[in-house]
């Protein structure tokens, strides 16, 4: 319970909280709710909430589930400074050159477009180079755009869909209102074109790594542009299949073109869950583990052939042609090493891990 703008005590909540959340994007879903039920407080509180744990902010969402009751509570996020006295504040302690490095750092941050590069490579790509690369079938750098999957893997349910090429305001799970941040290589001043949505027809899905709300707007940090085919393999922790589509996370609707390629999407999102556990259990010389991590490398150097246009490769289709499960017979081991192998390979391991 907080106290209302009236003086009174007000309830918050239920409030749905994930463990694996980050603290900004409860806190978000906090202020959404006192937006929606609250009204008066929420104007009262127009910077956003934070949470308190016996009085600290919380720094892991963890820790809510393990606080008792009555240790938390929620203040207000205090106003921001006007912006002349920060800018004064700010370039007195910079000095020129202080500026003139922070502008040549910005300038570089925003011609990367978080494109990905290996060690020592020093290309640089820019916005729009960045979107024809995602989409190009160049060989040069094929693999770069699979990478994104494996972001919307880390964040699975962090997705905002853009409405209209050229549009500012976003979508998420928590708002209708969300706007890409000033901090984000992807945000655009209102009198610039914007180089992505240019090249876009429709509808457009982004990533964010996390959200925070600046003067009663929520603000979406460190996005990244998505294909539909992104959203639709890697993103969302909850699915719901439908007849005709499937659900992820509770808001994003997926319809496929055909009940085929519905249920190839369906089946691979099955295979990309279930090939971390292979491997997990096949780090412990399991035969059959092994064997299933095989096909799962095969399968999806497969799947990123065709994410990125090439064309499949002949050997790995065969071999998974071919793939049977191994037989293990009465009597036989079902460990693929010995157990001095195993503890050799431990103790190395422990010695280039373990200071």
């Amino acid at each position: 319970m907080v106290d209302s703008a009236s003086g009174g005590k007000v309830t918050i909540g239920p409030i749905q909280v994930a463990s694996h959340e980050s603290i900004g994007n409860v806190q978000a879903r906090v202020f959404a709710w006192l937006q929606e039920n609250e009204p008066e407080l929420a104007a009262a509180w127009a910077h956003g909430v934070t949470l308190c744990i016996d009085g600290e902010p919380v720094q892991e969402v963890v820790r809510i589930f393990e606080a008792r009751a009555g240790q938390i509570s929620m203040v207000p996020v205090p106003p921001p400074p006007p912006r002349e006295e920060v800018e004064e504040d700010a370039e007195g302690e910079e000095g020129e050159e202080g500026k003139e490095g922070k502008e040549e750092g910005q300038r570089a941050l925003e011609e990367s477009a978080g494109a990905i590069f290996e060690a020592g490579e020093t290309a640089l790509l820019g916005r729009r180079a960045w979107l024809k690369e995602l989409r190009s079938k160049d060989k040069e750098v094929p693999d770069e755009r699979l990478l994104v999957g494996l972001l919307c893997s880390a964040f699975p349910t962090n997705f905002a869909r853009r409405d209209s090429p050229q549009g500012r305001s976003h979508t998420t799970a928590t708002s209708s209102k969300a706007f890409i941040s000033k901090r984000s290589v992807n945000w655009i001043k209102k009198d610039q074109e914007d180089p992505v949505g240019s090249q876009l027809e429709g509808a457009s899905w982004w990533l964010y790594a996390d959200q925070r709300l600046f003067n009663g707007q929520l603000a979406l940090l460190e996005t990244t542009y998505l294909t539909d085919w992104d959203v639709a393999l890697f993103g969302g922790i909850r699915s719901r299949v439908g007849e005709d589509t499937f659900e992820l996370n509770g808001w994003i609707d997926v319809e496929c073109d055909g009940d085929r390629t519905r249920q190839l999407v369906l089946k691979l999102r099955e295979e990309l869950q279930q090939a971390p556990v292979w491997l997990a259990i096949g780090a412990s010389w399991d035969r059959i583990a092994q064997a299933a991590v095989a096909r799962s490398k095969a399968l999806f150097s497969l799947l990123g052939d065709a994410l990125v246009g090439r064309e499949p490769d002949k050997e790995q289709r065969e071999y998974l042609k071919t793939w049977t499960l191994p037989e293990i017979k009465e009597g036989d081991k079902a460990l693929g090493a010995t157990e001095d192998q195993r503890q050799e390979l431990e103790e190395m391991l422990m010695k280039k891990t373990v200071a």
